[in-house]
């Protein structure tokens, strides 16, 4: 199956969708396969979005509607549990005097989303004052959670399992970046000071603010883009989700002139203003959302740092390592880095070779220094 048509097909059905609008009929002609279909669905994160927008999609194929059907219900019923879990941990952090923001998806889902379960995402990103790390680890386990072995540069991974027959994650953030080199480049210009009250998830949840959550957003699509998106076994380097322009489109729908002039502000700072643009440009030409000419002008005319582009589209995989290193400000987050860089953990390796989950670590750590020793010679990703 060709992608472009049936991918152009859904961007046409969200965008009916945020105008409240009936989604366009089945397109004549349109051949898909259903497994392939829905793949793209997922790949988009909006089954959910599908079947509260199209009813009972009459003209869509009858297996393909039971699919995303299907997930559309794990879809709901995975938020219920989740925010469940997410209010409590948040509750129990607030209790302890810990100052926790949500950030990215679930921040979006209780903030701009008109249901959170539309959102879809697979984990909740908190972040905290890296001074708090040990009483927030002790929060964690106090709470029914246990520390995954996926462990990055400047966060971690928490699970929590069965709540409601899910299990689930929390992704522990101390910077804004997994990244030492990305986090410099953003920690001067995102303010923690700019906050949103999430009270539609509990009582004392805080987000990230608007203009931050989207300059994270933007920089997010494009880190996959770079390094790809994972999708059940198959990696996609694409960076045009549909759900990920609906954020966009959600976010900016509220924007006044202040926020329009800070995010380019912002984005000039950090050397965002061409990745902040294109994500705007995606929502653009995916949802026909409305962005003011003057925004516009000024994020084409300010390319600021140029520092973090270059990181995120152009540098080689030695020279992100060496850039991270240089940004990683103690000896012991230089040690922390390079050790993960020599042992990745087995998720960071199914991450670059999802064919291979049966795989023992051992030996996935052996076909990474393989493969990799002659890239990182060669400055290759």
């Amino acid at each position: 199956m060709k992608t472009e048509a049936f991918d152009l097909y859904l961007a046409q059905c969200v965008h009916r969708f945020v105008r409240s609008e009936p989604i366009p009929a089945w397109p004549a002609g349109l051949k898909v396969e259903p497994e392939q279909a829905t793949t793209r669905i997922t790949f988009h994160g909006i089954a959910l979005l599908l079947i509260e927008a199209g009813s009972k999609l009459i003209d869509w194929p009858k297996e393909l509607v039971e699919a995303i059907r299907e997930q559309a219900r794990l879809q709901s019923f995975w938020e219920l549990s989740h925010k469940r879990m997410l209010a409590d941990l948040i509750e129990a952090l607030d209790l302890a005097g810990i100052d926790a923001l949500v950030l990215k998806g679930s921040a979006l889902a209780y903030s701009v989303y008109p249901e959170p379960a539309l959102r879809r995402r697979g984990d909740s990103d908190l972040l905290i004052e890296a001074t708090d790390r040990d009483m927030v680890r002790a929060v964690f386990r106090a709470s029914g959670f246990s520390q995954w072995s996926d462990v990055r540069p400047l966060q971690e991974c928490w699970q929590s399992s069965h709540v409601l027959g899910f299990d689930h994650t929390v992704d522990l953030h101390w910077r804004l970046s997994a990244s030492p080199a990305v986090s410099a480049l953003l920690e001067s210009n995102l303010q923690r000071r700019r906050v949103v009250a999430l009270p539609d998830l509990s009582a004392n949840a805080k987000g990230i603010g608007p203009i931050d959550n989207l300059l994270l957003i933007c920089i997010n699509r494009a880190a996959h883009g770079r390094f790809g998106y994972q999708v059940g076994d198959a990696v996609l380097f694409e960076n045009d989700r549909l759900i990920w322009a609906l954020d966009i489109h959600l976010l900016v729908a509220k924007f006044s002139e202040t926020d329009w002039e800070e995010l380019s502000q912002s984005a000039r700072a950090s050397g965002s203003s061409d990745i902040v643009l294109a994500g705007l440009n995606l929502a653009r030409r995916s949802l026909g959302t409305e962005i003011p000419s003057a925004a516009l002008n000024a994020l084409e005319q300010g390319s600021g740092d140029a520092r973090l582009r270059h990181y995120l589209a152009y540098a080689s995989g030695r020279e992100r390592f060496m850039l991270d290193l240089l940004a990683s400000p103690s000896l012991n987050e230089k040690i922390r880095l390079i050790a993960l860089k020599l042992f990745p953990t087995k998720e960071q390796l199914l991450e670059r070779y999802p064919d291979a989950n049966h795989w023992p670590l051992a030996v996935l750590r052996v076909r990474r220094l393989v493969s990799g020793f002659g890239n990182f010679v060669k400055g290759r990703t």
